[in-house]
């Protein structure tokens, strides 16, 4: 797994956002106490992708109800009228470690350990979405996770 030095401060403040991985983001999610204090989400998606756009509402209903910040990266160049704040990739997706061209694809991104865990590809409900997501941060018992 590859590992992706951001601090959390600059992940919930929107400045320099996610800089190693070469995105700098015009808008970012508000944060507060909740899921996003910790966690933002990568968001790689194409404008072309019926599926895509299928998932940009629930994606974006994830983000405002749970707080957690987006980072929405344009795999073909085009537009997300949920996430104005796109950028359009420039190879983060290959230094994040995610392989392929497919869209949407969903990444969470841990402030704490700086760790890249990927949630899934493909059109998912808001419930799959926090669900995946709890798996991947509630520690398991014996575990030394945090």
């Amino acid at each position: 797994m590859r590992v992706i030095h951001v601090s959390r401060r600059t992940l919930l403040s929107g400045v320099a956002c996610f800089a190693v991985a070469g995105i700098v983001p015009t808008t970012v999610a508000h944060a507060a106490p909740a899921a996003g204090d910790r966690y933002g989400l990568f968001y790689f998606f194409a404008q072309s992708c019926a599926a895509c756009e299928a998932f940009d509402p629930i994606l974006r209903m994830v983000s405002d109800r749970y707080r957690m910040p987006v980072m929405a990266v344009s795999m073909d160049g085009g537009p997300n009228r949920m996430f104005p704040g796109y950028v359009v990739d420039s190879g983060q997706r290959a230094r994040m470690g995610v392989a392929g061209r497919a869209t949407p694809v969903l990444v969470l991104f841990d402030t704490q350990t700086r760790r890249i865990l990927p949630i899934g590809s493909g059109l998912m409900s808001a419930d799959e979405v926090m669900q995946r997501i709890s798996l991947l941060t509630t520690p398991q018992t014996g575990s030394d996770r945090r």
